[in-house]
């Protein structure tokens, strides 16, 4: 810890900032997360690849995050990114009650349809499905949700400077209480989406930048809450938050493993 200290200090960065930066890009990846999902659904006109049970935990777990960050006065960007995945697990509900009992869309060709159309239709259909042009798509929308996050920390120093509560915070019972069970929801959401995809071999219908940026979200807001406070206090009250930041991590690998497994399965045509 004080080799990294003394990292950072010799190039002119305070562990505030630090910690700045990482929470501004973590609330970048929060902010985005569920945007390639609730697209992704709405392309396909159906949800049947996502788990209602994952959305539905954490939808519970996000509830609990609110009353517990609350009661515990945590950090302000935790409060708000609560009530914002609430608000986001409802629209993707919204949408598995409205694509329920849908097969994923596929275009139709007319048997009557010129043979040179179908053609041109079946190149666009494989040059849009390259796994390599699908990996730089990705790669960019991840690196520019990343450079804005860094942009954001910047102004957001200038305008305000180092955020954080003053003074040493209080532990709360209820609040930690509500954490904990917040962390252990966050934790088992992820087991119903595993299952689905273990069983239909497959990970059609799940945007894999949904787990991306949830990955990338739990690392850089693990490194704000080290790089801010790292002393015994602070850890203990920040614990469940941790827990289910990092924890999540192992599972969102696992899901990230199974889309490596199942890349060459798929249900559409």
């Amino acid at each position: 810890m004080s080799l990294s200290l003394s990292l950072s200090q010799s190039q002119g960065l305070s562990r505030e900032t630090v910690s700045a930066m990482a929470g501004s890009v973590s609330l970048a990846c929060w902010i985005i997360v569920f945007t390639p999902q609730i697209y992704e659904n709405w392309r396909r006109k159906s949800a049947e690849g996502l788990s209602v049970a994952f959305v539905a935990i954490w939808l519970l777990g996000d509830l609990f995050n609110v009353f517990g960050s609350v009661l515990q006065k945590v950090l302000p960007t935790m409060l708000i990114l609560a009530i914002y995945y609430t608000l986001a697990d409802t629209v993707l509900l919204w949408q598995c009650y409205k694509y329920r009992n849908r097969s994923p869309t596929v275009p139709e060709v007319d048997e009557e349809s010129p043979l040179i159309e179908r053609e041109c239709a079946f190149l666009e259909r494989v040059i849009g499905n390259s796994r390599y042009a699908t990996v730089i798509e990705n790669t960019v929308i991840v690196a520019l949700v990343v450079i804005c996050g860094l942009i954001g920390s910047k102004f957001s120093n200038n305008a305000s400077g180092p955020s954080g509560p003053s003074g040493e915070q209080e532990i709360s019972v209820s609040g930690q209480i509500m954490g904990w069970i917040c962390a252990l929801l966050y934790l088992a959401s992820r087991v119903p989406q595993i299952v689905l995809n273990a069983r239909r071999k497959c990970t059609d219908g799940v945007s894999i930048l949904f787990f991306v940026f949830a990955l990338l979200g739990n690392v850089t807001y693990c490194i704000s809450i080290f790089a801010a406070d790292s002393s015994l206090h602070s850890l203990t009250i920040n614990a469940s938050w941790i827990l289910g930041s990092a924890g999540s991590l192992l599972l969102d690998i696992t899901v990230l493993v199974q889309f490596y497994m199942y890349r060459n399965n798929s249900v559409e045509l």
